[in-house]
């Protein structure tokens, strides 16, 4: 009848590992992952978290965001329970339910770089993600650096001239010179001269 053997009751605890934690990318209108990677004002930025049920039963996960310092929102995918207006500013939230043990998912929203942006370094973003009752944990963070728009120079007439139209003797221009400084300016010089075969016109 063989030898008696001892059985054991083994009582399995599922601990949680940040080593799984949630993912942050960046990317632009086509798709593509531009994460430090400069932007413009007017661009739109697609902001993607990946998450992951590392419990061994079904859990529900909560996401948290924040629309970032120089954007507004536009749109969010995945049935946010919070979000902005269009054109806002605040947070983004996920509430999603009964995940299953081990499954992956994740959710996004979009937003535009406004001129608020000029105003700061770069764009950076980092979400929360909350897995059942475990501790939220931070994604890592997406930055983007702020391009600043080249000086534009024009030209008006009292008569309707514009650059390349023809201007005739005694003919007033004016010049006008437009710039754009970020956070890294605390002074701006503009240097300019009189054109050949015009005199400065006083008090301008």
């Amino acid at each position: 009848t063989g030898d008696a053997v001892d059985v054991t009751k083994l009582d399995f605890t599922n601990t949680y590992n940040p080593g799984d934690g949630p993912q942050k990318s960046v990317s632009d209108e086509e798709g593509t992952d531009i994460n430090n990677q400069p932007v413009a004002v007017g661009d739109e930025l697609t902001y993607t978290i990946s998450y992951r049920n590392t419990e061994n039963q079904p859990a529900t996960i909560v996401i948290t965001d924040a629309v970032p310092e120089g954007t507004v929102f536009v749109s969010a995918e995945n049935n946010p329970t919070t979000a902005p207006q269009p054109d806002g500013t605040g947070d983004i939230a996920w509430t999603i339910e009964n995940v299953p043990a081990g499954d992956l998912g994740e959710v996004s929203f979009q937003v535009r770089v406004t001129e608020a942006a000029l105003q700061h370094d770069k764009i950076t973003n980092t979400a929360t993600v909350q897995v059942g009752n475990n501790p939220s944990t931070e994604t890592n963070q997406v930055e983007n650096p702020v391009e600043v728009p080249e000086p534009v120079k024009s030209v008006s007439g009292e008569n309707g001239a514009t650059d390349g139209s023809n201007v005739s003797v005694g003919d007033v221009l004016t010049y006008t010179i437009s710039w754009t400084a970020n956070a890294d300016y605390n002074q701006v010089t503009i240097r300019d001269a009189a054109p050949e075969h015009t005199a400065l016109v006083d008090g301008s």
